[in-house]
C-alpha cells in the first residue's frame, strides 16, 4: 500500500470528486468508499442537520473513511429582488415551458453558515477521521 492511500486509510489511490449541489449522494459516497476509494461529500450548499443525516446513512452501510469538502466564502450582501428581475425574467419562458410556475426571487441566507457546518463536521468525525477540504472563494 502507497503511503497515500495509507495516510487516508483507503485500499485504492481514488478520491470521489465532493461534487456539490445534487451529483455526490449518500449512495455514490458510500459505495466508492466502500469498493476502496475516498467517497467524499459536497456539501456546500447543505445545511448541518442534513449534512449529519447523510453521514450518518453513510456509517450505517460501511465502516470505511470518507471525505467532505465545503466552500469557505464570506456570506454575500442582500440581493434585493428588483435587482433580480431582468434574470427571472430571462429564464421564466424556460418554466412556463416546463409548467412551472414563474421563479420566485431568492433571499439570504444564500448558503449555510459555515462556522455551523464546521460544527457539523466536528460531531460527524467523533470517532472517526473523515478528510475535509475546502475552497476558498475569493471576497470581493
Amino acid at each position: 500500500m502507497n503511503p497515500f492511500c495509507q495516510k487516508l486509510g483507503v485500499r485504492l489511490p481514488i478520491i470521489q470528486a465532493p461534487m456539490a449541489g445534487g451529483p455526490s449522494t449518500q449512495e455514490l459516497v458510500a459505495a466508492c468508499s466502500a469498493a476502496g476509494a475516498l467517497g467524499s461529500f459536497g456539501f456546500a450548499y447543505t445545511q448541518p442537520a442534513e449534512m449529519k443525516r447523510q453521514a450518518a446513512w453513510v456509517r450505517d452501510r460501511t465502516d470505511r473513511p470518507f471525505g467532505i469538502n465545503l466552500f469557505v466564502a464570506p456570506q454575500p450582501e442582500t440581493i434585493e429582488p428588483s435587482a433580480q428581475r431582468a434574470a427571472l425574467a430571462a429564464v421564466a419562458g424556460y418554466y412556463a415551458e416546463c409548467g412551472l410556475p414563474p421563479p420566485e426571487p431568492v433571499s439570504a441566507p444564500y448558503a449555510p453558515k459555515l462556522e455551523e457546518q464546521i460544527a457539523a463536521v466536528e460531531e460527524i468525525r467523533r470517532g472517526f477521521l473523515p478528510s475535509i477540504s475546502a475552497r476558498f472563494l475569493p471576497s470581493k
